[in-house]
């Protein structure tokens, strides 16, 4: 197994995750000096999901796009529940990551030279900006991010290792010094040390049953940070896009169409956002997810979703901006701007997780966040085009932080992967049994844990956690085992963090406590103490 490679003395850092947090994380850390290793379960740069994303980015750039109107939006997204230290690095490096991105040889689109800007709902300007998404699938538009960085990655030198699944953070007199690691492919376990590990692991939104994220996106990183001390917080804060399509084909609505004109009509025809926004189809994607569920809920719904009208899209923008998702949608036989699409909601993002600092140091030393993994940046809500830059700005953070907090130490000069035995793998009745319970597991977030809550179905849900918690734990050990048990472990931070949250605010809505309440301005915290989690409530301005 090929090692990192650095001058003598120098910090080695691991870096769990190959998306484009995770990518940004190692070439910082390359750059600062560090040996750098990259664990992944799938291929580096063609897992996670960075690669089906939008392909667009926000960032700031001049005196009708500054830095404090950014913040501003943000916050005023994040109702209260964001930490405005993480905002505001958000904001004001923006436009630096891009730049940095474009070195990399990550390519915008331009017309005139100049950058091409959008308005998706939530933003006060136009400031996202697409990647240049000719020649890839329209699907697929994440790669134009990551593909050019991680061409970078041999170049400079970081060792790249695909195929292995993280089983845990292994820990020395409170620090993290590694991570417990099985390959795949062979079934062998490796114990791998370092000075330093970064956890770019994304989020859990595949713990709900309809999800637009890739597979194995089941809170795996939020699970190892707990298992080593971590505090993770806002974990009942799920993003529910509100409009991905499920037939004809699995397809999110672009958010920019809707700045664009295009209105969400119930099966009546009417035109219903304006009743539950006064900002009606430039409403944040919260209260779009909302509103579309309760359509639904009243009997006024499409399929399980409402229609998505482009009839008042300009037909120049149809045939421009739109028109590779045109292009997508005539293929099964639609046309956009005269066929009403059919579209509804699903989990999409997951705004809690790691609790950091502007550097991307979790509450243990040694382990640091960036990316999806983390909580804190967005708050109850994140604007359109804030996940990549986040994990742009926040992967370069972590992974120089990991590397300068090093300074002066006695460090290793390389990563040490040590073999010691084979996992024990679990037998194929095992095996149907765990799929059969993560099957469980997801319709019961999706039933029970989605956009509408309740405390009774919060309850149920989670006595029923714990029923298949207990189920899994007298299986034999194998990696099937500890990945599901990792699965019930962060679904318990979701369902108790709602349940502390008696109000609605943002993403998180509460049928029984519909309004918001301010002694609630603040965020929920979770702790893995003893085999429990513990859940605490914070309130805004007491740290991180």
């Amino acid at each position: 197994m090929a090692k990192s490679t650095s001058s003598s003395g120098a910090p080695a850092v691991i870096v769990l995750g190959g998306g484009l947090a995770g990518i940004t994380a190692a070439l910082a850390a390359r750059s600062a000096g560090a040996a750098v290793s990259m664990l992944s379960l799938g291929p580096v740069g063609r897992s996670g999901n960075t690669l089906v994303a939008g392909g667009i980015s926000s960032a700031t750039n001049d005196v009708e796009n500054p830095p404090e109107l950014f913040l501003h939006d943000i916050m005023q997204s994040g109702q209260g529940v964001g930490n405005s230290s993480l905002a505001r690095v958000l904001a004001e490096e923006s436009f630096p990551a891009l730049q940095r991105m474009e070195e990399f040889g990550v390519v915008f689109a331009r017309e005139g030279g100049k950058l091409l800007r959008r308005l998706p709902p939530g933003h006060s300007v136009p400031r996202n900006i697409p990647t240049d998404w000719a020649g890839v699938a329209f699907a697929m538009r994440g790669i134009t991010f990551v593909r050019p960085l991680a061409e970078h990655l041999a170049v400079e030198g970081v060792a790249v290792h695909n195929g292995f699944c993280a089983l845990r953070l292994l820990c020395t007199e409170g620090r993290v010094t590694g991570v417990l690691v099985v390959e795949r492919k062979s079934g062998k376990c490796f114990s791998v040390r370092a000075d330093a590990v970064v956890l770019a692991t994304g989020g859990y939104a595949g713990l709900f049953w309809r999800t637009n994220n890739v597979s194995d996106s089941y809170g795996d990183g939020v699970a190892l940070a707990l298992g080593a001390g971590c505090t993770v917080r806002d974990m009942e804060m799920v993003q529910f896009h509100p409009c991905m399509m499920f037939t004809p084909v699995k397809l999110p609505v672009l958010d920019s169409l809707f700045g664009a004109g295009a209105l969400l009509r119930n099966s009546t025809g009417e035109a219903f956002m304006p009743r539950y926004s006064k900002t009606g189809n430039m409403a944040t994607r919260d209260v779009m997810a909302r509103a579309i569920f309760q359509e639904v809920a009243a009997g006024r719904g499409v399929n399980g979703g409402v229609y998505v009208d482009c009839g008042k899209v300009p037909h120049a923008a149809l045939e421009g901006q739109f028109s590779l998702f045109g292009q997508v949608l005539a293929k099964h036989g639609l046309c956009l701007g005269k066929d009403m699409l059919v579209a509804g909601p699903c989990a999409h993002y997951s705004l809690g997780g790691v609790v950091i600092d502007p550097q991307g140091r979790t509450t243990v030393a040694g382990l640091y966040a960036a990316g999806e993994v983390c909580g804190g940046v967005h708050g109850a809500n994140r604007l359109a085009g804030g996940s990549l830059m986040d994990a742009c700005v926040f992967g370069w953070r972590a992974g120089r932080a990991a590397v300068e907090d090093m300074a002066g130490a006695a460090t290793r000069s390389d990563s040490v992967f040590t073999s010691f035995s084979n996992c024990i793998d679990a037998t194929s009745d095992a095996l149907f049994q765990v799929k059969e319970w993560t099957r469980q597991l997801r319709t019961l977030m999706w039933e029970q844990v989605s956009v509408v809550r309740t405390g009774k179905g919060l309850q149920a849900a989670l006595a029923t956690l714990h029923e298949l918690e207990g189920a899994a734990k007298v299986l034999w050990a194998s990696v099937a085992r500890e990945k599901f048990l990792h699965k019930c472990m962060v679904a318990s931070c979701v369902v108790r963090s709602a349940l502390a949250r008696q109000e609605s605010r943002g993403a998180h809505y509460r049928a029984d406590f519909p309004l918001l309440q301010e002694e609630y301005t603040g965020h929920t915290r979770c702790r893995f103490v003893e085999g429990l989690v513990s859940v605490q409530f914070q309130a805004e301005g007491m740290g991180l």
